[in-house]
């Protein structure tokens, strides 16, 4: 399905935050560095119920950026009741999305604004995402140097994620919003931004990865445990987002899910307790279950 033509090609940027001050300001703070637009553009900044310092942030920032910033409170709890908030409070022809650790590159906002008003058809963005953190491990990186058009559930899997990601408003309009059931904030943790982009899949809007808009993930996370928190996250995840899909009849969702299934399940017998620092394929498989309960039980 092609998008029509949107004029003017304004753009939102939503980060959503809750308690994490400290990195929310370094994130805002490179916008000061970034290739925007004097009057085409805004910065909405959700806080998700926060209880430190992250309200005094948003507004000490937004009283001296040379930009419009917009701050927003959302007491629902959950990354895609934040998102959602975003979305219903502006009216902005594109809709870009990255994350309160995340630096972005200086012109990545000028290079969404210039995709979406070079390519009438296109729906949806997404981007490169590079380390951030110097000593830190890689978390959620996408680096591919090749600019692609997403047509299957693998490519989406392998070079879409939301810390960096835009979408023009009539995305919304044809397939809702973000899943509250999904994403951090919930018992799943994560996927409610490979849920929206599957569905856009699904609906054959024109999507596409484009490795000039560059983010960097500096998520500040360094031990075994803190990334073992983050992969056991993904995979709750994706197990609910697995449940979701295929009781509802999805036969694609379906046999990715037992093809990961089956893989995990030979691994777990071969390789045992030897897996290094990933997870080990018994911890996923586990994950991925309760990720399906909390999932069949309603989030």
């Amino acid at each position: 399905m092609s998008m029509p033509t949107l004029e003017p090609f304004s753009l939102s940027v939503i980060i959503c935050t809750r308690d994490r001050a400290p990195q929310l300001e370094r994130c805002l703070q490179q916008f000061k560095e970034a290739q925007t637009f004097r009057k085409s553009w805004e910065l909405i900044v959700v806080d998700n119920n926060s209880s430190d310092g992250t309200k005094a942030v948003i507004r000490k920032f937004a009283a001296a950026a040379p930009f419009h910033v917009r701050y927003l409170f959302e007491s629902r709890q959950g990354l895609s009741h934040a998102r959602n908030r975003g979305i219903a409070e502006t009216s902005n022809s594109i809709i870009a999305f990255t994350d309160d650790d995340c630096l972005v590159d200086r012109q990545w906002a000028s290079t969404i604004v210039r995709e979406f008003s070079t390519d009438p058809s296109l729906a949806v963005l997404g981007g490169r995402v590079e380390q951030g953190d110097p000593n830190g491990q890689p978390v959620g990186t996408r680096t591919f140097s090749d600019r692609k058009q997403i047509s299957s559930f693998e490519e989406l899997f392998g070079r879409m994620i939301g810390c960096n990601m835009a979408f023009s408003r009539k995305v919304f309009e044809v397939i809702g919003g973000f899943d509250p059931l999904l994403g951090k904030g919930t018992s799943l943790g994560s996927a409610e931004d490979l849920d929206l982009l599957y569905r856009a899949l699904k609906r054959q809007l024109t999507i596409v990865y484009v490795p000039n808009a560059v983010v960097f993930h500096a998520h500040g996370r360094a031990s075994a445990s803190s990334i073992q928190q983050v992969n056991d996250e993904y995979a709750k995840g994706r197990g609910g987002f697995y449940w979701k899909h295929v009781v509802r009849g999805d036969l694609i969702i379906a046999k990715r899910a037992v093809g990961e299934i089956a893989y995990l399940s030979r691994a777990s017998l071969v390789s045992g307790n030897r897996h290094g620092a990933r997870p080990s394929p018994s911890r996923v498989l586990r994950n991925l279950a309760m990720g399906a309960l909390y999932r069949l039980m309603g989030g």
